[in-house]
């Protein structure tokens, strides 16, 4: 298992990395905060470590209540009305617990598949000095001497554009051999299909998504609409970790979609303009 989609598709994984919840089942609440602080240190995530100190609070105080409050003996129990609340808190907490567990453990398993997962002594022994440009999904919106400039690496020489070979005669549209780049550009596709039967994601509209992917229309709206929020999909793996399509699904549409990269338009070389002779 490479992938975080096939992580999350396998049981004994998930039952694998699901077993920090033991803390809340087996001791009926009174460690919940034991799983989330472990969890919470794992992923450095500031929202579980708080929980992990509100669920210390609680154990705390029931301790303290289970000392104070007069339980009475196994012969002769005691019936007061502090015992009796206690134990419903007791009760109730413990439930809630277990839903808050299994809440949380779903946000910690994509967390999981997704993370690296190396160990400490994997790593080296000084700061590593990269050689070259990082193949992160955002490095190609910035130009190559300020990407290099801002990541610290020395970027290669851009190549000089090769001249302008000049005006090219005009062919007929009968050959499609002597079609030219600017009349491919003119005439785009209209549809979100690519060239070899892929769903263009990034230009599919709703009624689309649902007719050739077989998406429901909530699924479909929400690809539309978290595309229009990140301007573009970069990688088909968005489509599961931000638009919120579930793994199982996802991976059936893996092979059928497709994230290419927008056309640019062909330049226009410069008319030297009509010189005058008197």
């Amino acid at each position: 298992m490479t992938t975080p989609e096939e992580r999350l598709c396998s049981r004994s994984w998930r039952l694998r990395h699901s077993a920090w919840t033991l803390w809340t089942l087996l001791s009926f609440g009174l460690f919940t905060f034991c799983g989330f602080l472990i969890i919470g240190l794992k992923a450095r995530n500031r929202m579980w470590l708080l929980s992990a100190a509100g669920w210390f609070v609680y154990t705390v105080g029931m301790f303290i209540a289970m000392s104070t409050i007069d339980s009475g003996t196994k012969e002769n129990p005691s019936n007061s009305v502090a015992y009796n609340i206690s134990a419903a808190v007791f009760f109730l907490a413990w439930i809630g617990g277990i839903v808050h567990v299994f809440i949380t453990n779903r946000a910690y398993l994509r967390w999981k598949a997704h993370d690296a997962d190396t160990p400490w002594y994997a790593g080296t022994s000084g700061p590593a000095q990269p050689t070259g440009p990082p193949s992160s999904p955002g490095s190609g919106s910035l130009p190559p001497a300020v990407d290099s400039a801002m990541r610290g690496y020395t970027a290669p020489p851009t190549p000089p554009a090769p001249p302008w070979p000049g005006p090219q005669p005009t062919t007929t549209a009968s050959d499609p051999r002597h079609t030219t780049s600017a009349q491919a550009f003119s005439h785009p596709r209209h549809d979100a299909a690519s060239a070899h039967g892929a769903v263009d994601v990034n230009r599919a509209g709703v009624e689309e998504l649902q007719r050739t992917l077989g998406l429901d229309a909530a699924t479909a709206h929400a690809v539309v609409t978290t595309r229009a929020r990140l301007g573009r999909y970069v990688t088909p793996d968005q489509l599961m970790t931000e638009a919120g399509i579930p793994p199982h699904i996802y991976l059936s549409l893996k092979n059928r979609i497709d994230t290419p990269s927008a056309p640019t338009p062909p330049s226009t070389p410069h008319s030297p303009g009509r010189r005058l002779e008197f």
